[in-house]
């Protein structure tokens, strides 16, 4: 995951309001791109909520296509240690969480469809 400032994103107005962008991901040819965004992210939050879009790349930059997947925790510690893992998962593992499983060693995380 990066955090790349020199990357335009065009985000719609109403997005700041609730959400922050966490970090960004970009395939190595820059052909996807996906925004991971969160919602009450804060040490002293209850029920965060972690989000996960595409982008598209336009003329612009690159701007937000689809809410892929979000995920809701208990606490901001689940939330951070879900986070900090998500790069090293494995597809298995993801597909696992989204079903409302937890794969061993995972911090509780609910599936909100």
């Amino acid at each position: 995951m990066n955090n790349d400032e020199a990357v335009k994103i065009l985000m719609p107005e109403e997005f700041g309001d609730e959400m922050e962008i966490l970090t960004t991901v970009f395939t190595p040819e820059n052909e996807i791109g996906l925004v991971i965004a969160g919602e009450n992210m804060y040490q002293t939050s209850e029920n965060p909520v972690i989000r996960i879009f595409m982008l598209e790349n336009v003329d612009l930059g690159w701007a937000l296509n689809e809410e892929l997947q979000a995920f809701a925790f208990l606490n901001y510690d689940e939330a951070q240690s879900f986070l900090v893992n998500l790069p090293n998962m494995s597809a298995l593992e993801l597909l696992i969480i989204m079903n409302g499983q937890e794969p061993a060693k995972q911090p509780a995380v609910g599936y909100l469809s």
